[in-house]
C-alpha cells in the first residue's frame, strides 16, 4: 500500500464514521437527510466530496463559500438586524451551491461491504484503551 492508498483509506474511514453517526441521528429523530452539504477545508477536495457521497449514498452539495461558520454568523446577524426576514431567507440568499457530487451507484456494494467491516470493528474495539462508552453499534 502506498501513500495515496493510505490517504484514501483514511478518508473512507472518516466517511464511514459520518455514515454511522448520521444513521444514529436519523434513527433517533425519525428524519432522513436526503442530501447533505459539505463545507470547510476538506471540501476543497473533489475526491473527498465524492467519497462522502459514495459512502453515504446521498448527494453532497459543496457550498461556494467554504467558511460556513462565518456565513452562518452573518446570516444570523443579518436576520437580527432585519436585513433578512428570516433565517431561511438569509440562508437562501447567502449559501450558494458550487457543485453537487452524486453518489456513484457502481461503488455502492463496495462501500456497503466496507461499512459492514467498519461497524464490526467498531463494535469489537468498543472500550479499547480503557474508555467505556455507549456504542452506536450493537454487536
Amino acid at each position: 500500500m502506498g501513500a495515496s492508498e493510505l490517504a484514501r483509506s483514511v478518508l473512507e474511514g472518516v466517511a464511514y464514521s459520518v455514515r454511522l453517526l448520521l444513521g444514529a441521528l436519523e434513527a433517533s429523530s425519525a428524519v432522513a437527510a436526503t442530501r447533505l452539504r459539505h463545507a470547510g477545508g476538506g471540501a476543497h477536495s473533489g475526491v473527498w466530496c465524492q467519497i462522502r457521497a459514495d459512502v453515504l449514498g446521498r448527494p453532497i452539495d459543496r457550498v461556494a463559500n467554504l467558511d460556513s461558520g462565518v456565513v452562518g454568523a452573518a446570516a444570523l446577524a443579518g436576520t437580527a438586524a432585519h436585513v433578512f426576514g428570516s433565517i431561511e431567507e438569509a440562508a437562501g440568499r447567502m449559501a450558494r451551491i458550487e457543485r453537487t457530487f452524486e453518489p456513484n451507484v457502481a461503488m455502492r456494494g463496495y462501500y456497503d461491504e466496507g461499512f459492514g467491516r467498519y461497524t464490526d470493528l467498531y463494535a469489537r474495539l468498543k472500550g479499547f484503551g480503557g474508555r467505556e462508552s455507549e456504542s452506536l453499534v450493537r454487536p
